[in-house]
């Protein structure tokens, strides 16, 4: 409820820049993008795009992990029961739609802004703003209902390939300008969750925490049985082995995903406030965009290689 609450937070700002945005189609033509502001926005979406991405698969794997360790801290204690059985604790099915559907936004918004800045926007447009109203629709809730999905959506029957090439970069800059505190919102939100810096400075803790929590015990269990010598047979052994590698891995993983999350994040929030300013000036350098970009892909190497552990 909390993570819906916070998302809602910003309904007001978001619906006034999907209006700005249908506005701008009424104005006057404005200058073509650069051919610098182009690699620099389109290097900013895709980098966005795939983090959200990134984030909604990477939710679904912590919540998969979660419910196999406890699975694991119950079978290796000899006095509990089917009744006793609470695997999903931590990770319910509802929480982790909320942290999905934030994550799906972003990638949606980075699909939205790549739409725009490709050859041919207008056939894909739509389905690109059907995707960004439908995830924004499932993360908002109530407040943004049928009505306002409706009102994205007609977005796209008002932009035809003439308008697009006229008012590519106002509408550019007219989006991210106003979805610039949206963005950041977000991220506060996924850094919330994937790095363990917000719990260590005080914050609410996330999912990455409990996702620790949970590790820490599963090792603390395995250990006690795997050092126990004659105390267990070899069944035992063998779960409480095999608890012990899941456990360590796991931590592995933590440890990993949170120092990457975190330079990750933090080059988004940088980039969401240099791509405004690149937009506006043919000259603005955007070196940190191209950061963010490579952390990025820095990210994806970490994420298949911990996934292949």
């Amino acid at each position: 409820m909390t993570f819906l609450m916070s998302l809602t937070s910003v309904r007001d700002k978001t619906l006034r820049g999907l209006f700005l945005l249908i506005v701008c189609g009424m104005v006057s033509a404005c200058s073509a993008l650069t051919s610098s502001q182009q690699k620099a926005t389109h290097s900013y979406a895709t980098s966005t795009m795939e983090l959200g991405q990134f984030s909604a698969a990477e939710f679904s794997r912590i919540q998969q992990n979660i419910v196999q360790m406890n699975a694991l801290r119950f079978a290796l204690q000899r006095d509990k029961k089917v009744k006793d059985a609470d695997f999903y604790r931590t990770v319910q099915p509802d929480d982790i739609s909320s942290r999905i559907a934030a994550a799906d936004a972003l990638a949606a918004y980075g699909l939205l802004l790549s739409t725009l800045l490709s050859e041919n926007p207008a056939g894909d447009l739509e389905g690109a703003a059907e995707k960004f109203a439908d995830h924004s629709a499932f993360a908002l809730g109530d407040d943004f209902d049928e009505d306002k999905q409706k009102a994205v959506k007609s977005l796209v029957e008002k932009i035809g390939s003439f308008w697009i090439e006229r008012q590519r970069a106002k509408a550019l800059t007219v989006i991210i300008s106003d979805y610039q505190p949206v963005v950041d919102q977000l991220a506060g939100l996924l850094a919330q969750d994937l790095t363990l810096a917000k719990a260590e400075s005080g914050a609410e803790p996330g999912l990455l925490y409990a996702y620790q929590s949970v590790a820490k015990s599963l090792k603390n269990q395995a250990w006690l049985i795997v050092n126990g010598g004659e105390n267990y047979n070899y069944a035992e052994r063998k779960v409480a082995v095999d608890a012990l590698l899941t456990a360590e891995q796991a931590m592995m993983r933590i440890k990993s995903l949170s120092a990457a999350s975190d330079k990750v994040l933090t080059g988004l929030q940088q980039s969401n406030a240099i791509i405004v300013q690149v937009l506006k000036d043919k000259d603005y350098t955007f070196n940190d965009i191209k950061a963010y970009a490579k952390d990025i892909r820095d990210l994806a190497r970490i994420y298949r290689s911990l996934a292949a552990s």
